[in-house]
């Protein structure tokens, strides 16, 4: 190795020590000299590693925050509720409203069908009404006998001058109609007299009573001795609640017509042609002091109050209604029916 010229000229004993000073110096400078170098290398990579560190947690905490409103969009999907919205069974339920077809079944009450009083205009509500169109009677509405106890009791006739008991066994209801047969056969009724007829009578006592309105029945008449059809109504207290006589016939086609009162019975009677032959209709019109009887819808006969003595008035207290075959004949021409098609009441 050669050494510069100074350092030829020193001492045996300096020379070790500034050659060892020399290498000392030579090993300090050269690290500083590679950090002069490149000044650039530690520095850059020490800040990119960070800045990828510093990157890498906001990347994911986006995206994770990003994540949760997605599930939650998917979660509006509410069309589960949607889907869970299977009230469409529900609408399928509205199949009842199909099957409530029970409208045609309260349409198909009779009510609706029938019509007003035969020959009578303006309006009319129906209260009561027996078509008969049963199979037997309507026990709701009516008693097969004359006062009985029970539906089944025989009874006395009405009235002291007829021949025949009434026995419910002599009341029938079918092909739309009631039939009071009389017959010859000895009965006893429930007073302990024994008749040689048997008849049939049906009354609505105790079931249906009405203070004024329309009542009209549509019968065929019986033709024959002895017998006496009727059809009329009653009050409580005879004869100081009235009777009105509606029809009363004798075996021909002569129909008669009364209202009785403890001051008497004023009526009359009209031929209604046909009238045991044929179907015909027979009301009374009751309104407050005044009666009007109606044939075939053809005014009879009218009552008002000044028509009765004594200063009497007609009935306002409620009636019941009868409809009954007597017979008025030892001799009577039996079996023998008094037909009858329906009863109806209305009112305004």
């Amino acid at each position: 190795m050669r050494f510069p010229f100074a350092y030829m000229g020193l001492s045996r004993a300096a020379r070790p020590i500034i050659a060892a000073g020399i290498l000392c110096g030579l090993f300090l400078w050269i690290p500083f000299a590679g950090v002069i170098a490149h000044p650039a290398h530690g520095r850059s990579s020490h800040v990119s590693r960070k800045a990828a560190d510093v990157r890498q947690v906001p990347t994911p905490t986006p995206t994770a925050t990003l994540v949760p409103p997605t599930p939650t969009v998917t979660r509006t999907p509410v069309p589960p509720t949607a889907t869970h919205t299977p009230v469409p069974p529900t609408a399928t339920n509205t199949p009842t409203a199909t099957s409530t077809p029970l409208p045609p079944t309260v349409t198909s009450t009779s009510t609706p069908t029938i019509p007003p009083p035969v020959g009578q205009s303006g309006s009319w509500n129906l209260v009561f009404h027996d078509e008969f169109n049963g199979t037997s009677l309507d026990l709701t509405k009516w008693r097969p006998n004359w006062n009985g106890d029970t539906d089944t009791a025989i009874s006395p006739p009405v009235n002291r001058s007829e021949s025949a008991c009434y026995d419910p066994q002599q009341v029938a209801e079918s092909n739309g109609e009631l039939d009071l047969t009389a017959i010859a056969g000895s009965c006893t009724a429930s007073n302990g007299i024994t008749y040689p007829y048997r008849s049939g009578l049906i009354e609505s006592n105790g079931k249906y009573s009405f203070t004024y309105g329309y009542a009209e029945a549509r019968i065929w008449a019986p033709a024959g001795t002895g017998s006496w059809p009727a059809f009329w109504s009653d009050g409580q207290n005879w004869p100081q609640d009235g009777e009105i006589d509606i029809l009363e016939a004798y075996g021909t086609d002569t129909s008669t017509f009364h209202y009785y009162y403890p001051g008497g019975s004023p009526g009359g009677d009209t031929v209604v042609p046909g009238a045991t032959a044929g179907w015909h209709t027979y009301a009374v019109d009751w309104e407050p002091g005044m009666i009007t009887w109606y044939y075939d819808g053809r005014q009879v006969w009218q009552l008002t109050n000044a028509g009765l003595a004594g200063g009497s008035a007609i009935a306002s207290t409620p009636q019941y209604l009868i409809l009954n075959l007597g017979l008025d004949s030892p001799q009577a021409a039996v079996p023998v029916t008094m037909r009858v098609d329906y009863v109806r009441v209305w009112q305004r």
